[in-house]
């Protein structure tokens, strides 16, 4: 053999001797810190299976599953108000001390705990505007709330309710054609068509025409998908900062979700900007955001169209999931659909007098109440981020 093709075998034999080396001390510095983790680190002191304390894997499959509001109260029944439910990562649970501990107003103001960068990404790759959610710098947020709790108050309300009490005769109207002609009704799809032209009245002072048609719009049918999606790359961003990276590089890059979320986000841009340009026929969400006076303490008009596709959101599909497992619930219990209708026809619909401030109403002695608690509209596993 030649000394050239001797010294390139030898050269080639030491290059995978080293690889191999490399692999094994990365495998066992992983093996060590996994185990001095799991039994040693920082969160080791606190309640939880120990599986969950070796890998994230498990959390990420009930977030893909879509099973992580069963499996995180099921683990607090067993381990109590703190839980260890992946290696990084604690569940807290008991009620608003605990929220105010972590996501209350001055922790945040004092930098003590910052809100989690996987759970509060950014919903458009192509900007960094955030809506009231995803802000997480506090000078935002605490302005985008105190401009959005306007359209939030009981005045505000008060003025809402002819809005709420017109959709709720056309619901019942269109449920009662339905039925007439013998018709199965889809529950599920028809509260969704009601909660997403409720919210497009309130919002942009026009509604979707879902109701009157009886069917989903494609944009709607969209979010749904976009909901399912997002759900899965959370759980991709949680395994690790490596698959985070990957995410976001394809959120950003890949045409087709591009395409996307730009057509989400015009949506809600021309129907803003529509709502801007004509005066309302009643008073809606954005009624109360224009009378800001100060420039300094107004939404930007690319905050305007980030809040409008959240209000799309986050007060349709939830709300009409839990009208449609109450529903179901009420349906497979006769005998409590009885009592529930006893209760309201007393306490609500005496005179026709239903009102969103009621004074001499308490909820929660209703037993539709416990019900509506049956599904939450949204299980709470909101993120945070400290140091430990």
């Amino acid at each position: 053999m030649p000394k050239s093709s001797f010294a390139i075998a030898m050269i080639r034999s030491e290059l995978s001797n080293a690889t191999i080396a490399f692999l094994i001390l990365c495998i066992v510095y992983k093996t060590i810190t996994v185990f001095y983790s799991a039994f040693f680190g920082p969160l080791s002191k606190f309640p939880g299976p120990k599986y969950r304390a070796f890998s994230n894997i498990f959390e990420i499959w009930s977030i893909v599953n879509g099973t992580d509001n069963i499996d995180r109260p099921a683990l607090h029944r067993k381990y109590g108000p703190i839980v260890r439910v992946a290696p990084s990562v604690l569940s807290f649970a008991g009620g608003d001390g605990v929220w105010k501990d972590i996501h209350g107003f001055n922790v945040a103001r004092e930098g003590g705990i910052i809100k989690e960068p996987v759970f509060y990404s950014k919903v458009f790759a192509f900007t960094d505007v955030s809506n009231l959610i995803t802000a997480r710098d506090h000078s935002i947020h605490a302005r985008q709330r105190k401009v959005l709790a306007r359209s939030f108050s009981n005045t505000a309300l008060i003025d809402q309710q002819p809005i709420f009490h017109r959709w709720a005769e056309k619901f019942v109207d269109k449920l009662a054609g339905k039925a007439g002609a013998g018709n199965t009704i889809d529950m599920v799809k028809y509260f969704n068509c009601t909660t997403f032209d409720i919210m497009g009245d309130l919002t942009f002072n026009e509604d979707l025409n879902m109701l009157e048609e009886g069917e989903c719009s494609p944009w709607v049918e969209s979010i749904f998908g976009s909901v399912k999606a997002a759900t899965f790359l959370l759980g991709v961003k949680t395994h690790s900062r490596a698959a985070r990276l990957l995410a976001d590089t394809f959120l950003k890059y890949n045409p087709a979700v591009q395409r996307k979320q730009i057509e989400n986000w015009m949506y809600c841009a021309e129907r803003v900007e529509r709502r801007l340009k004509r005066e309302p026929k009643h008073p809606d969400l954005w009624s109360r955001i224009l009378g800001m006076e100060k420039e300094s303490e107004s939404l930007t008009m690319e905050e305007q169209y980030a809040n409008g596709f959240l209000f799309m959101t986050a007060g349709t599909e939830t709300i009409a999931s839990a009208l449609s497992a109450i529903t179901f619930y009420l349906l497979q219990n006769p005998q409590h659909l009885e009592k529930v209708t006893k209760e309201l026809l007393a306490s609500l619909f005496l005179n026709f007098d239903v009102r969103l401030t009621h004074e001499s109403f308490d909820w929660n002695k209703m037993k539709v109440y416990t019900l509506w608690q049956k599904k939450p509209l949204l299980c709470e596993l909101l993120s945070a981020k400290t140091k430990f």
